[in-house]
């Protein structure tokens, strides 16, 4: 994937290198590894400014709610997400990232309603683009935010829809 990022950018392709930066920090989270996702997901965010206004967007928002996710930069977090936001409204984009980003501010700050809100906005928002994994990662934070505003029924109903987006993605995708 280095290899092909370092193409990539030789060649001007800017979101596509934009796009691998992105792979690598999700392989980078997966193995455990917070520093080398940080460094990812802003060479991917940064990358993404060469590119088209839309790809900028959806990337901005991507490395924000990242970097909330692993907790490596909150304050950097925050403002990148506000920037997409502000981008998406200029475009007229709806962005998942976004509202998964917003939950997640909205958790750490001890509002559950709000993030429960933004959460359910971005499980729609995967459902309609058919990405079974950003489905399933937002249908866990929303689990996570019911069971801490003390909603167990909520929480085992959620788990029925994990467990169906954990199934949609293949493999041996195993739901928490």
């Amino acid at each position: 994937i280095e290899q092909a990022v370092g193409t990539a950018e030789a060649l001007g392709l800017h979101a596509q290198a934009s796009a691998a930066w992105e792979i690598l920090s999700f392989w980078h989270q997966q193995a455990g590894d917070p520093p080398q996702a940080l460094a990812a997901s802003l060479a991917a965010q940064h990358l993404a400014r060469r590119a088209d206004a839309a790809t900028h967007c959806r990337q901005l928002a991507n490395s924000g709610r990242c970097l909330l996710d692993i907790e490596a930069d909150p304050p950097r977090g925050r403002a990148l997400l506000a920037e997409a936001a502000a981008l998406a409204a200029t475009l007229g984009l709806k962005v998942m990232e976004i509202d998964w980003g917003e939950g997640l501010v909205a958790r750490a700050e001890g509002d559950l309603a709000g993030a429960g809100k933004a959460l359910r906005r971005a499980v729609e928002l995967a459902r309609l683009m058919e990405n079974h994994w950003r489905e399933f990662e937002c249908m866990v934070w929303l689990a996570t935010v019911e069971l801490e505003a003390g909603r167990h029924a909520e929480v085992l109903l959620h788990v029925e829809e994990i467990v169906a987006a954990a199934g949609r993605m293949g493999g041996d995708m195993q739901a928490p």
